[in-house]
């Protein structure tokens, strides 16, 4: 259970470092935003994430998590991971928002798997295991990511994201 989990933790947060690799260049260059643009578009999935965790946490009372919300989770964040690079910048932001509530879901499964692998009385260290992994897994993505980036276009390089 614990192994399985933090690969887990590590397979999923590829994916943020591959964003911290590549995501301003695709919004400068694939899609053309000022740097005011870029705040708006960002903000879309961090509005998109606050609210899906605080909806979950208003509806969802047991400590343990379904299986359809982490496949709905990884999907919504898949696919919106994905429709990001289609234009025009409207469509690119409603799947960067999609992508956000996969996020936001998967965040509550991070820590809800906290709760479920390990004793009450050590979440709080054990919590380290999450930072650990996610933090394993953005080095990993940004690491290959950042590979790409080295021989590819602008905008092929911006949705290496994908």
């Amino acid at each position: 259970g614990v192994a399985f989990f933090c690969v887990w933790l590590v397979l999923f947060s590829t994916h943020w470092g591959a964003e911290f690799t590549s995501y301003s260049l695709f919004l400068r260059e694939g899609l053309h935003l000022s740097m005011v643009d870029m705040g708006w578009y960002m903000a879309v999935e961090f509005a998109a994430i606050v609210v899906t965790i605080l909806l979950f946490v208003r509806f969802h009372r047991t400590p343990r998590v379904s299986r359809a919300v982490i496949v709905f989770g990884l999907l919504a964040s898949g696919a919106g991971h994905i429709g990001m690079v289609l234009q025009p910048v409207s469509i690119s932001c409603a799947f960067r928002f999609l992508h956000g509530i996969g996020d936001g879901l998967i965040f509550m499964v991070f820590y809800l798997g906290v709760a479920r692998f390990f004793v009450a009385e050590r979440t709080g260290g054990n919590a380290g295991i999450v930072n650990t992994m996610t933090m394993l897994g953005m080095v990993l993505g940004a690491r290959r990511f950042h590979e790409d980036t080295q021989t590819l276009t602008p905008f092929s390089r911006a949705s290496a994201t994908r």
